[in-house]
């Protein structure tokens, strides 16, 4: 939990603002997503996570994509980490279009904590067109809504 006298805001003057008065400014409840960082990091190693990447249709010359804006790129830089030692061409997307043409054998990892992001979204409909595989990582929206109708694989 973040403590109110840790929190020093105004560099010029020196003067610090109290947890309640950063909530007035965040009003999308950062502070909140930063204080659940952890776990969600531990999330993302969970057993699902594992279970999932291993059934993934594996072949040589697979691109993986890991598509995401921001805060959300950082599901894909952990599964950079987790297969490392595996023989991929990892990619990271931050637009409305993957790079290249895309193969059915390539893995696109789509990963929006809102869900709705719409570069992130982009990437799913230019993938589904394609006929690529789709792992998707989210909290909630659109993402979610397409994850929990079992077209595509999901991790929440």
């Amino acid at each position: 939990m973040v403590e109110e006298e840790e929190i020093e805001t105004n560099l010029s003057t020196g003067s610090k603002m109290g947890l309640q008065d950063l909530q007035k400014f965040d009003s999308d409840n950062f502070v909140r997503y930063l204080e659940r960082f952890s776990e969600d990091i531990r999330a993302a190693y969970s057993t699902q996570l594992r279970n999932t990447i291993q059934s993934l249709r594996k072949t040589d010359g697979m691109r993986i994509l890991l598509c995401g804006m921001g805060g959300s790129a950082i599901a894909g830089e952990l599964i950079k980490t987790y297969l490392h030692k595996e023989n991929f061409l990892l990619e990271t997307v931050n637009d409305y279009t993957i790079p290249g043409p895309l193969k059915k054998t390539d893995l696109v990892v789509l990963s929006s904590y809102s869900g709705n992001t719409e570069e992130v979204q982009a990437c799913y409909r230019q993938a589904r067109g394609a006929g690529a595989q789709i792992l998707m990582i989210s909290a909630g929206g659109k993402l979610e809504e397409i994850g929990n109708s079992g077209r595509v694989p999901f991790i929440k």
